[in-house]
């Protein structure tokens, strides 16, 4: 393909041999990405572009993939990555968009988009436990629970609408920003064209059908493999992805290592540029706050708000203040936490 090639991509991505079966686990819980109605772009094979990069010397460059019927045809690769903690799996899934438009004003657009979650699954590999949703240089993650604990303030940001995070059957459910193709737990119709559109939760996700999805299960290519070339070179490559692209490169990104240990990235608080942890969630049976978690009270306490406290009367109480700690705790590396609570053991240490 040449760089300054328009057509649509259909024949061109089919090039790139299907991928070698992935583990059953990671089939399984591969996410259901979902694209705005009205978006700019799709993901698309990062092979195809590595090559139109390699054969490019000056002049235009444009190559991406405008094509919605890619989606249901199979054709767009899902890459992946499997980590291993102790009894736990992680697994990030990678999207390559070729160009990310402008959202406003000409902010923003940029060759070479690397977008991606970690799914995060039970010790026993039966179900997802949590999902980490990147965007904006920053990420939040959501937890399966259980949840009986207060989140305050009702019904604004991490306490809008339903805890946890999506699923369609066995798939977590990924939202695509329309524009910057950042990941998110939940759709956005919401807010005229304009400079929101570029803040960190403000991009457009609204699926008109599942015409507009990409069911990532179909094709996924394992970045530990060598299935495409690319992916051996972007192993010790410094390099960007195309002129004014991005430097990320997903196969020196493990599911394990620093960036991905932290439950979220930037400010708790809403209407910051980093509000990443806005959207994250605390610990399974914790109080939300409305800038940190307040820990569960001990099993023979009650909780009083902002103390535990336990006895019948006055003079046989013992009372000490909750535990406090930040969103951007570090995920743990069992179930406990995320698909239960913790014990009254050693798992109380958590986070």
């Amino acid at each position: 393909m040449r760089p300054q090639d328009t057509r649509a991509l259909n024949a061109v991505v089919c090039v790139v041999p299907l991928a070698a079966p992935a583990p059953d686990y990671v089939q399984r819980f591969a996410p259901e990405l979902r694209h705005d109605r009205a978006s700019n772009g799709y993901p698309m094979s990062a092979q195809v572009f590595y090559e139109a990069m390699k054969n490019y010397r000056a002049g235009a460059f444009r190559v991406e993939n405008t094509d919605r019927a890619t989606l249901a045809s199979g054709a767009i690769p899902t890459y992946y990555q499997v980590r291993m903690i102790g009894r736990q799996t992680r697994i990030n899934y990678w999207w390559f968009s070729a160009y990310q438009h402008a959202c406003f004003a000409g902010q923003g657009s940029h060759n070479g988009d690397w977008e991606h979650v970690t799914v995060i699954l039970t010790e026993d590999r039966s179900a997802v436990a949590a999902v980490s949703y990147y965007q904006h240089g920053d990420h939040y993650t959501r937890i399966a629970g259980p949840r009986a604990a207060p989140c305050t303030p009702d019904g604004v940001g991490r306490c809008s609408g339903p805890r946890g995070f999506p699923m369609n059957g066995t798939h977590p459910v990924v939202y695509s920003g329309k524009y910057a193709h950042g990941s998110y737990h939940d759709s956005n119709s919401f807010g005229p064209p304009g400079p929101t559109e570029c803040a960190q939760f403000g991009d457009y996700r609204n699926p008109a059908s599942s015409a507009d999805y990409l069911q990532s299960w179909r094709n996924l290519v394992d970045l530990d493999g060598n299935q495409e070339p690319w992916i051996n070179d972007d192993r010790t490559a410094s390099w960007a992805w195309g002129p004014d692209g991005m430097s990320t490169h997903p196969t020196q990104r493990s599911p394990v290592d620093a960036e991905h240990a932290a439950s979220c990235t930037g400010s708790a608080m809403f209407g910051v540029a980093n509000a990443g942890c806005y959207q994250s969630e605390c610990l399974a049976g914790d109080d939300q706050a409305f800038d940190t978690c307040l820990k569960e009270c001990k099993s023979d306490y009650t909780n009083m708000g902002l103390t535990c406290n336990k006895g019948r009367c006055p003079w046989e109480w013992s009372v000490y203040a909750r535990n406090k700690y930040n969103f951007n705790y570090k995920i743990p590396a069992q179930d406990a936490g995320l698909i239960r609570r913790r014990n009254t053991g050693s798992e109380w240490n958590l986070p």
